[in-house]
């Protein structure tokens, strides 16, 4: 195949699965961007109590993504991704009713779906380029810049609506946003996983490789999440009392080394593996 130096769609379900991300990440990270100040705010929680709470949800988000790829890929994608934008939707709305146990209720559905939506979608969008490495490559190349992009426009425009209008809002246009993505899903026809030939694939990057590959990806957001709530906390101790102006910006730093680090070293064992 020629090399291009654009990527091109391989297909209207490459495009579709595409557009569907984008509107997931749009909302899991405009939901993300006020959920700490919503339960400081305007539910009044303690403050070292929310960060330890979020930082273990997100940790368990990771193993619930992991179970959902599996049950994905030896089922139907498109159907579980569907299941789970639907329970998005539900989670948004509750977590936008100001009380204890709709909050509780609707974080829960966040944290065992929000994983399993986007998942599923690039595992989708993956089956459509696999008779060609380039595409592949192009093609992930192209997923992960609509996958942030959607996640600055999506944390920047929600973190505005709610902080100039109100908390709620903000949540149900999450909702209305995996609303956006499931109807796209919907037009999604994903090929099936057991109609690819694998035959030609040896058993260990058949099954050992993927099992060792998902197992570093959840070790490396657990360590991401965990990271960015110890550090914040015991950095926020120790400086309590600066008035540094620069102090933000350290406990960033502080808390994007060891994920960083530990990025690299995944990096290193994928070149060479």
């Amino acid at each position: 195949m020629q090399n291009t130096p654009f990527y091109t769609f391989y297909s209207k379900t490459a495009l579709l699965a595409s557009a569907s991300l984008f509107f997931d990440r749009m909302a899991y990270y405009g939901l993300r961007a006020i959920l700490i100040l919503y339960l400081l705010e305007k539910l009044e929680w303690d403050q070292n109590s929310v960060f330890e709470f979020y930082g273990g949800l997100f940790i368990a988000s990771s193993f619930f993504g992991l179970i959902g790829s599996l049950i994905g890929d030896l089922t139907k994608n498109k159907i579980l991704c569907i299941i789970a934008f639907i329970a998005l939707i539900i989670s948004s709305l509750l977590i936008a009713i100001p009380k204890d146990i709709c909050v509780l209720a609707g974080i829960t559905l966040l944290v065992i779906f929000e994983k399993i939506s986007a998942i599923n979608i690039k595992s989708i969008f993956a089956r459509e380029h696999l008779n060609e490495d380039a595409s592949l490559e192009g093609g992930f190349t192209f997923l992960y810049l609509i996958i942030n992009l959607g996640a600055i426009i999506g944390a920047a425009f929600i973190a505005w609506v709610s902080k100039e209008l109100s908390f709620s809002l903000g949540f149900v246009i999450c909702a209305f946003l995996y609303g956006f993505g499931l109807t796209v899903a919907f037009f999604i026809e994903a090929k099936d996983p057991n109609a690819i030939d694998r035959s030609h694939i040896s058993a260990t990057r058949k099954w050992l490789i993927p099992i060792l590959i998902g197992f570093a990806l959840c070790l490396f957001w657990a360590v991401y999440e965990l990271n960015f709530n110890s550090i914040y906390l015991y950095v926020r101790d120790i400086f309590q009392e600066s008035e540094d102006q620069n102090l933000s910006m350290t406990i960033s730093l502080l808390q994007t080394l060891p994920t960083l680090f530990f990025g690299v070293i995944l990096y290193v064992l994928w070149a060479l593996f």
